[in-house]
């Protein structure tokens, strides 16, 4: 129970039993001293009230906000999504012998969910969001952050690049899902246990044994450990 709220039931119950503790001792007559108790308690109640209605008020804009991040996270997700998907497709017109160089990708921008990046360094939806989701959340930022340096350092044969961008779609599409089961948490669809079992991330798919996609995986996967975010997630997780 709202804090204000429990101070405001006490102030009734001193204020009602102030009074007939006069009446049952016959004291009727009011002294000044009693109408200032009185008047001072009752404001004191109005403004105890007050600031529980607007913590209501407050409460339910930054829900409302919080929705509002979290469904143009999904829509900056699902945007990128189709993005790869269609380079995944014009990869796919190639021969799997071609191989790729990281100067044929320099002047393509591939798609990345700014919006989901911007949301997840956001304080309101940190605090806001639950903490199954806030986990799920910044196991996709690094997946999404490395599966971007996985395509732009990619250098190898076609199926390599089809595996890397097929792993890519992979990765958003279980961030989408994040999001997805975090908005029927917050319209109180699920509770938190429902979705802290839908939230658990699943491995990396099959990426058929391709060594190219294996040694940059390990090269990337150093620098994602030495990299600031990392660290500071297992401080996190320390504490």
């Amino acid at each position: 129970m709202n804090v204000y709220l429990v101070l405001s039931i006490v102030v009734i119950v001193v204020v009602f039993s102030y009074k007939m503790c006069f009446y049952k001792k016959g004291k009727k007559i009011w002294t000044i001293l009693e109408e200032m108790i009185t008047v001072c308690s009752m404001t004191f109640l109005g403004v105890i009230l007050a600031i529980y209605f607007n913590q209501i008020e407050v409460s339910k804009t930054e829900k409302n906000n919080v929705i509002k991040y979290i469904e143009a996270s999904e829509k900056s997700i699902t945007d990128a999504y189709n993005d790869v998907s269609g380079f995944s497709n014009d990869i796919s017109k190639d021969s799997d012998t071609i191989v790729y160089q990281k100067d044929r990708f320099a002047k393509r921008t591939l798609g990345y969910p700014t919006a989901f990046d911007i949301s997840f360094n956001n304080d309101l939806l940190l605090r806001i969001i639950s903490a199954p989701s806030v986990s799920s959340f910044s196991s996709s930022y690094e997946r999404i952050k490395f599966m971007q340096q996985c395509v732009r350092e990619y250098e190898g044969p076609s199926i390599g690049m089809k595996n890397t961008l097929a792993a890519y779609m992979y990765v958003l599409n279980e961030c989408k899902n994040h999001l997805y089961n975090e908005l029927l948490y917050q319209f109180g669809v699920i509770d938190e246990q429902d979705l802290e079992s839908k939230n658990i991330c699943e491995s990396f798919p099959d990426l058929l044994n391709d060594k190219n996609w294996k040694d940059l995986y390990g090269r990337i996967m150093d620098k994602v450990k030495r990299s600031e975010f990392y660290q500071q997630r297992l401080q996190n997780e320390k504490k």
